[in-house]
């Protein structure tokens, strides 16, 4: 009786586990990361294939599951290189004493040896099949340097032998391929086939027995290693006890993502507070609870808080009436704190913590806080007067400049920094100023990222412009200007905010003008010259400007040929950009592209502040009178609609006038003639021609047009 082989198996699993105290949550998705492309791109270094890696983190355990992983790598054949044809061989052909000595250093005849052609010449070589290793005696190699080189946010060391460094110390790893432990080591900790589903500190140690059985281990202690499915249980225990409660859950930024790296398996229950800390203004209520308990707050369908929350917990407790009752003692200290903070501050108006301001420094060559404000007010005026701002908007402004920064000294804004502004609205309410001007303070930190909001009011969007000027205007002046690696003024998300809000509220007035006054308020704390810092801060704007455009998708060579035609106002810019993109394909469109592009052709090469404007008496061809008037004809009609704004008319306008008299100019006129003065003038017509278009629209020369285009006009 014969018996059948069983077929060597081709591919395997691997789990790593490595268990460790418990790590900050802000930290786990990052080393999650890390960790799974570290371990994917040592397996292609090695030559080895997978069919699939996952990783997963949790507060106090990282895991990379391998699935289909090769058993071994490859064998290859490869070619080992010798010493030079003319040192291994005579002239007779004869092999030299080089070329035995390299054949026997490689167990091989000489006459086994090869001539290959490289690019220093002819040299022998010989073809060596190298067998591939075992994959897991690879495994035993890559995994500990891989973990102990990942790029971690901050590290701890705390073995004295090894001194190896970690997010946090490692109490345990767990090593498997398929059902056989991988042994390893790594800061002293052995791999093991015994996990802890709990924490290390439970001492409840678990077997192992194969990598199916650790995922069932785990679930059955429901703790949950895939991040995503453990917020969706979050969520799902969050909605169902508010909607138990009668309310929907609010939840902050952030706070769900951070609890959800914060517990491995999730356990949501739902405290109280005392109603009269309902008192609070509704943001520094859901501070109070997100920022240090991590606690959810719930409101009715009218957006009413009502005296309950949620928290989040690792695990059921065994006694959670307990655990509810500590929380609400906690939170009882937090918010009566809170409250005791805010009804002091209620006794001193806006417009006399605003004196204190004089002892807050902004910035030590810009002076204090009480002098940004006094800046924003005479900033406020240039804005007004550049926007033509109604004078009863103007006097609000005014004032919301005053009492902007007057909250910074408040107890509760020093206690909760991120209600800045937004408690100068519930002050500036008590005592009873103007709503526009109360609404305008809480609004001029927006937008606080790219995508966030927006302010609603018009004082609020004057003010956030104001606040965002003097801060960059400011750095400027003082030499502090954003670099590559380094912004820690946020000038870059300021000029975002600023360039968001004017396309927002198609504000158009001349950015360049604006700059210049605004610059003089800064007299003598300016370290270089007023031009060089304009010109400095008109280059940022342009580069924040293009930011903007490229974000929004808008195609790189039209947002180019517009900021090459000029950036000086940054509404009339995007409407110039909008155009273009509608327009590309149009034949009207497409006639003004040729005649740019023509002109631009010939006067690439010349000076063209050289050239001055064309003179009629110098021209000498009918066809440079047709063309002059032409030009002249559409230029009034040209610049007024660019005035208004009709940048599509305009561009209609300009094609129909010029395109067909240019192309006959072009065949029948000779522009670089050997008459010096004939050929300035007709260079100085192109020029004119050119720079109506360029000068006020967009240089359409720097648009990549297909193939089509080309041959059609």
């Amino acid at each position: 009786m014969t018996t059948k082989r069983r077929p060597q198996k081709r591919t395997l699993d691997f789990l790593l586990e490595i268990g460790c105290e418990e790590v900050p949550s802000g930290c786990v998705v990052s080393i999650t990361q890390e960790m799974r492309s570290s371990f994917a791109a040592a397996l292609s270094g090695y030559d080895i294939t997978a069919k699939e890696v996952v990783g997963y983190g949790t507060p106090r355990r990282f895991v990379l599951y391998a699935k289909g992983v090769s058993v071994k790598q490859p064998d290859k054949t490869v070619t080992v290189l010798g010493p030079s044809r003319a040192k291994a061989f005579d002239s007779a052909g004869r092999p030299t004493q080089q070329a035995c000595g390299f054949a026997t250093a490689h167990n091989v005849d000489v006459s086994e040896l090869e001539i290959h052609q490289t690019p220093r010449g002819e040299y022998v070589a010989l073809k060596r099949l190298e067998q591939g290793r075992d994959t897991r005696e690879l495994l035993t190699e890559l995994i500990p340097p891989m973990v102990t080189g990942l790029p971690l946010p901050k590290n701890m060391r705390w073995d004295g032998g090894t001194r190896v460094a970690f997010i946090r110390p490692i109490r345990w790893l767990l090593a498997l391929v398929d059902d056989t432990v991988l042994r390893c080591e790594i800061a002293g900790v052995v791999s093991q086939r015994e996990t802890y589903p709990r924490s290390f500190a439970s001492g409840q140690q678990k077997r192992v027995s194969a990598i199916k059985d650790y995922f069932k281990l785990l679930q059955a202690e429901s703790a949950i290693l895939d991040a995503k499915k453990r917020e969706q249980k979050i969520v799902t225990q969050l909605n169902t006890i508010g909607a138990k409660e009668n309310a929907k859950v609010i939840v902050e930024e952030g706070l769900l993502e951070e609890v959800t790296h914060l517990v491995e398996a999730p356990c949501v229950f739902c405290g109280d507070f005392a109603p009269r800390f309902l008192e609070l203004p509704k943001e520094v209520l859901l501070c109070s609870l997100s920022k240090y308990q991590r606690l959810f707050a719930l409101q009715t369908s009218r957006g009413k808080l009502i005296p309950k929350f949620l928290g989040v917990l690792d695990g059921r407790p065994l006694r959670l009436s307990e655990v509810r009752k500590n929380y609400q003692q906690v939170l009882e200290a937090r918010l009566a704190d809170s409250l005791f903070f805010y009804r002091e501050d209620l006794k001193t108006p806006l417009s006399l913590m605003r004196e204190r301001l004089k002892h807050l420094i902004f910035h030590q060559e810009l002076g204090s806080v009480y002098e940004k404000t006094e800046r924003m007010k005479a900033i406020a005026a240039l804005v007004c007067e550049s926007l033509c701002v109604p004078d009863e908007t103007a006097e609000r402004l005014k004032r919301a400049c005053e009492l902007s920064k007057s909250d910074l000294t408040s107890h509760v804004v020093r206690e909760f920094p991120s209600l800045q502004g937004v408690m100068g609205l519930y002050y500036a309410m008590a005592g009873g100023e103007d709503h526009a001007v109360a609404s305008g303070i809480s609004e001029q930190y927006l937008p606080k990222t790219q995508q966030g909001i927006l302010p609603r009011t018009q004082v609020g969007t004057f003010l956030s412009l104001i606040d965002k000027l003097d801060l960059i205007i400011g750095c400027f002046a003082v030499g502090i200007m954003p670099t590559g690696s380094a912004d820690p003024y946020g000038i870059r998300r300021a000029g975002s905010g600023f360039v968001s809000i004017v396309l927002h509220n198609h504000l158009s007035f001349s950015l360049g003008g604006l700059l210049e006054k605004v610059l003089e308020l800064y007299g003598a704390v300016i370290k270089t010259d007023m031009q060089t810092v304009a010109g400095q801060l008109r280059e940022f704007f342009v580069e924040r400007s293009r930011s903007r455009f490229l974000q929004d998708r808008f195609r790189y060579d039209v947002v180019d040929a517009v900021i090459a035609g000029g950036l000086d106002d940054i509404a009339g810019a995007f409407a110039k950009i909008k155009l273009i993109k509608g327009v590309l394909n149009e034949d009207y469109f497409l006639k003004s592209w040729k005649v740019v592009e023509r002109t631009n052709n010939i006067l690439k090469g010349t000076s063209s502040e050289a050239i001055g404007a064309p003179s009629p008496e110098c021209f000498s061809e009918s066809l440079e009178h047709e063309l002059f008037s032409a030009y002249k004809g559409c230029r009034n009609g040209f610049l007024e609609l660019c005035a208004g704004g009709d940048y599509k008319r305009a561009t209609e306008l300009y094609g129909s006038s010029l395109y067909g008299i240019v192309h006959v100019f072009f065949d029948k006129v000779l522009i670089n003639v050997d008459d010096q003065r004939l050929r300035e003038n007709r260079l100085a017509l192109m020029k004119a021609i050119n720079t109506l278009y360029t000068g006020h629209i967009a240089d359409l020369s720097l648009l990549v047009m297909g193939k089509e285009q080309n041959e059609q006009f």
